[in-house]
């Protein structure tokens, strides 16, 4: 598994490429994405995140549950493909999920061939753009999401440093999300290495507790039944002292 940069002249921001080459038939995951390809042999598969257009999903009653990825099979042959959700089957149910196959106006929706704990699983047998998508009228449970934590010290000595909180699902790439921080905020902040995985129910409200020292912007954060993709992160909060930010 391997990834590289190349810069988008319509935004003039740089994107991420990843590459797999898979040396035989079989399964194989991508360690980024946690993508798995079915391969019927040799063969190198080149992909990236693209934006939803998420009118065309309302449009046909559905909504993003996780990223959309955009797919170039170089050689070889994909049969399959296991796109990674988030969801807590409680009593297991799932036929509101679906997958989305996208080709550029066009949209059709999968349904899947299996659903483990970790996976959607689709039989393809051609490539543009395929994402995880849910009914807008799905009910509402816990998710499996991330906590991940971005440190930015203050260039001013009279202000305090700030912790940028972001709650988000855990089927969001995480190298999606530091690209997205490093091309707003440069080299100004650190993303520090936690123990993320957690459950959040969406459209509940969330709060972070302190010793009391720091102060938190927003006390409270409503983790929306749309969580934010990586194409799509809020504003940063501005610090006039010591806080702790809820994005």
């Amino acid at each position: 598994m391997c990834f590289s940069y190349f810069k988008c002249n319509l935004c003039h921001t740089f994107v991420i490429n990843y590459r797999l080459q898979c040396p035989s038939a079989g399964l194989f995951q991508c360690s980024i994405t946690g993508l798995v390809f079915r391969m019927e042999g040799e063969g190198e598969v080149l992909y990236r995140t693209v934006p939803w257009d998420r009118r065309l999903l309302a449009q046909n009653g559905k909504r993003p549950a996780g990223p959309l990825f955009k797919f170039t099979c170089l050689n070889g042959s994909v049969c399959q493909l296991h796109l990674p959700h988030c969801e807590i089957f409680p009593g297991g149910g799932c036929d509101y999920l679906s997958v989305a196959h996208v080709t550029d106006d066009i949209i059709e929706f999968i349904p899947p061939h299996d659903i483990t704990e970790t996976h959607i699983i689709i039989n393809i047998s051609g490539f543009c753009a395929y994402g995880l998508t849910k009914d807008k009228d799905a009910p509402v449970f816990p998710i499996k999401a991330q906590v991940l934590l971005f440190y930015q010290p203050s260039d001013d000595p009279e202000l305090e440093s700030v912790l940028h909180v972001l709650l988000l699902p855990r089927n969001v790439v995480l190298m999606k999300v530091q690209e997205e921080r490093a091309r707003r905020n440069g080299t100004r902040e650190t993303f520090i290495e936690t123990t993320s995985d957690c459950k959040l129910t969406p459209d509940q409200t969330y709060s972070l507790s302190t010793d009391g020292y720091h102060r938190v912007i927003p006390e409270f954060q409503l983790f929306p039944l749309q969580p934010l993709l990586p194409t799509a992160l809020p504003p940063l909060v501005q610090p006039s002292s010591k806080i702790t930010g809820w994005l």
